[in-house]
């Protein structure tokens, strides 16, 4: 299920069309146009027109995504062309294709004196997808009356989901950032990184074979891609470099902050986890925190002085954390904790936080989608479905492996075959959105709710858009 989005064109059609059906139900007894629509009190169907559009009709359309369709605003002005006073009786817009029809209306008894304007403005909620007219009606003395000037607007309502693209490669692609429409990097294995600019995805050369786990668009001239052994690659818009931490571990996640302040964090079994920054654009680096008993899985960086971690227990391996940290890096407390693991970790603002993993603790295993509102106080698990976990023939795995936050009510989750759901109530409630890609989908990113990129395994790219 995908949400609509709307263009409105103004045809550019005779200059006045009497005629404009009703709906199927009702067409015969209310067509304006017929012998009978045609003939308001004292007009005959050669007679003048009795009404004129001065100011011609105008739709404006607010998406409501997820759900279908959104509201539609219709403006226009009328003028009474006779010499007496008018009464309409009903005055509306109707928005009909081929088999549906909606009427944007709720004005009656409008009295209009000679020569006087009315000005109409009115919305409704459209619910459907197609291609539609929308027209002027109006109503005296029962009769659908003649309009001058009553141009009729066309508008498609196009239906939004996730469509498959061609990403040139069959490399694992790890994690991917969405600058704009038109700039989007994803990385991956064997030191593959893709470019898509609003056409098509082309490689890109990173100078490497280590697999990259993460990459960060702040510029479409300053984008890091790190990954394993200690691995940072930076591209200055016109080819990719490579950048040293002086550290031998897995980098699992990069944040820029600016051009100048880039974070990084790190893992391996011996060393445990390293909280990283350069105030340099990524020339030196200096170790902000390090605590050998966790490994880190993703940063999101607020301010210095509040700075999101997720990981989990280096040692025993069965504790999954949400980590706060403050002070430029350097003071580092637990907020959530959960006998399994967190993947993947989104903010939005100060003070919310949307986390996905697995707890044990919840019957047998559950998969969970964790998110605070207080920045760190309370957290609540807003959805949560079968791990399968000690089920000795597991089905297919629907674990959720990465979040993606579009602002404090609205996200995306994505995960191991195909998994995506998505919230715009603060995760009150979730919708299933269906994949074209089998595979594992590992890293999500968008713009807004009409450009969204998930990557995943055996070189799988689907995007969020028009179908």
């Amino acid at each position: 299920m995908g949400f609509f989005a709307l263009s409105v064109l103004v045809s550019l059609l005779l200059p006045a069309i009497a005629a404009f059906p009703g709906p199927a139900s009702s067409a015969a007894a209310e067509a304006p146009g017929s012998s009978a629509g045609e003939q308001g009190t004292g007009f005959t169907a050669t007679a003048s027109y009795p009404l004129e559009i001065t100011s011609p009709l105008s739709l404006a359309f607010v998406p409501s995504p997820p759900r279908v369709g959104g509201k539609v605003s219709a403006s226009f002005r009328i003028r009474n062309l006779t010499g007496t006073q008018l009464t309409i009786q009903r005055l509306m817009v109707r928005i009909r294709s081929e088999d549906k029809a909606q009427d944007i209306s709720g004005f009656t008894g409008i009295v209009l004196d000679p020569g006087a304007e009315y000005s109409f403005k009115a919305s409704r909620v459209l619910s459907y997808a197609g291609d539609f007219q929308a027209q002027v009606m109006a109503k005296i003395d029962g009769s659908w009356a003649r309009i001058k000037n009553n141009v009729p607007v066309s508008l498609s309502v196009y239906r939004y989901g996730w469509k498959l693209q061609s990403s040139g490669t069959s490399a694992k692609l790890n994690a991917v950032s969405a600058l704009d429409a038109n700039h989007v990097w994803a990385v991956g294995e064997s030191g593959t990184i893709i470019f898509y600019d609003g056409s098509k995805w082309v490689k890109q050369s990173s100078g490497t074979s280590e697999e990259l786990l993460a990459v960060h668009a702040l510029a479409s001239d300053c984008v890091w891609a790190v990954g394993r052994k200690g691995t940072i690659r930076f591209f200055n818009g016109s080819s990719w470099t490579s950048r040293s931490c002086g550290l031998n571990v897995d980098l699992s996640d990069v944040f820029a902050v600016s051009r100048s302040v880039i974070w990084l964090i790190g893992s391996s079994y011996e060393a445990g986890g390293y909280l990283l920054k350069s105030t340099d654009g990524g020339r030196n680096w200096s170790t902000k925190y390090h605590e050998a008993e966790f490994w880190f899985g993703d940063i999101d960086v607020i301010n210095a002085n509040l700075i999101w971690l997720s990981g989990g227990d280096n040692v025993v391996g069965e504790g999954g954390f949400i980590w706060k940290c403050t002070n430029d890096g350097s003071n580092l407390t637990t907020s959530s904790a959960v006998y399994g693991w967190y993947d993947g970790m989104d903010a939005s603002g100060d003070t919310v936080v949307w986390a996905v993993g697995c707890d044990f603790s919840l019957s047998d295993g559950k998969y969970i989608i964790n998110k605070t509102e207080d920045a760190g106080a309370t957290w609540k698990t807003q959805l949560s479905w079968d791990a399968h976990v000690w089920d000795p023939n597991p089905p297919p795995s629907k674990a959720p492996v990465d979040v993606k936050a579009l602002n404090k009510t609205s996200c995306w989750v994505v995960g191991k075959n195909g998994f995506i759901r998505f919230t715009i109530d603060g995760g009150n409630n979730w919708q299933f959105q269906s994949s074209p890609a089998t595979g594992d989908l590992l890293g999500v990113d968008a713009c807004d709710y009409n450009h969204a990129w998930a990557v995943g395994t055996g070189g799988a790219v689907i995007s969020y858009g028009q179908l």
